[in-house]
């Protein structure tokens, strides 16, 4: 008994310990920025605002922590661009491209990574916003954290 007690304890910290070997937490300051891009608060535009508020509002009724970034884009950033820029920056850390966090289309597309695991699970999120009344196209990135 007492050494399946043992063997049964062992288990537990061997457990704990790979639990607690996955990948630290990263904050949005660690994510590159796409070149040209610049910070925008809100009231710059009432469309990225009110796309950023549904993001937050959305995520914290599910008990996720997120941060939330908006950017002005260089005039004429098409969305390829910004998707293979994110894609080259990204190739070579631990996030994984994850198929279910994409979507495109003419005004609002995305592309999401994911890494870590259990209690230090993130995800990514770049999305392309093109306002379609003043032409600009915007920036905005969302960091999950579970």
């Amino acid at each position: 008994m007492l050494k399946l007690l043992s063997l049964a304890c062992l288990a537990i910290v061997v457990v704990l310990f790979a639990a607690s070997c996955g990948p630290q937490p990263v904050s949005l300051a660690d994510v590159p920025v796409y070149p040209g891009a610049t910070p925008m608060g809100l009231g710059q535009n009432e469309m990225v605002d009110e796309l950023a508020g549904i993001i937050e509002r959305s995520s914290g009724s599910e008990g996720v922590n997120v941060e939330v970034e908006l950017y002005a884009l260089p005039q004429n950033t098409a969305w390829d661009a910004l998707k293979s820029y994110y894609d080259g920056e990204l190739a070579s850390s631990d996030w994984e491209l994850e198929q279910d966090l994409g979507n495109e289309s003419d005004v609002f597309s995305t592309r999401g990574w994911g890494r870590g695991s259990g209690s230090n699970e993130q995800a990514l999120v770049v999305g392309y916003i093109a306002d379609p009344v003043i032409g600009d196209a915007f920036l905005i990135l969302g960091l999950y954290t579970e």
